[in-house]
């Protein structure tokens, strides 16, 4: 499954009511850190699981990032029946891996 790019807040809001379990990254494009984690979170989104995964740029999606207090790019945020469930900040993909196995079951 492809890494949805969210360009409105209404769209992130949609994606959250629709799906029961949602990986967010946060990015910027400015961001070298983003750049470099990003194929391996599109490489996590291939992985058979129901989790939906999305990517919403901060400068872009500017009040999804403010209402999720985004400090530090890039913030993965992992949600569970629309509610926040957990989070990773900083380009720590091994710990993002394996906070995903336990959001998949």
């Amino acid at each position: 499954m492809a890494v949805i790019e969210v360009t409105s807040a209404e769209q992130f809001e949609e994606l959250l009511r629709k799906n029961a379990k949602v990986a967010v990254m946060f990015t910027a494009a400015w961001s070298g850190r983003s750049r470099a984690v990003s194929p391996a979170f599109e490489e996590l989104s291939e992985q058979p699981t129901d989790i939906v995964f999305a990517s919403v740029d901060v400068d872009g999606v500017a009040p999804v990032a403010q209402k999720y207090g985004i400090r530090t790019i890039p913030t993965f945020i992992l949600f569970k029946d629309g509610d926040k469930s957990d989070d990773v900040a900083g380009a720590n993909i091994p710990a993002l891996a394996d906070k995903l196995k336990m959001l998949a079951v």
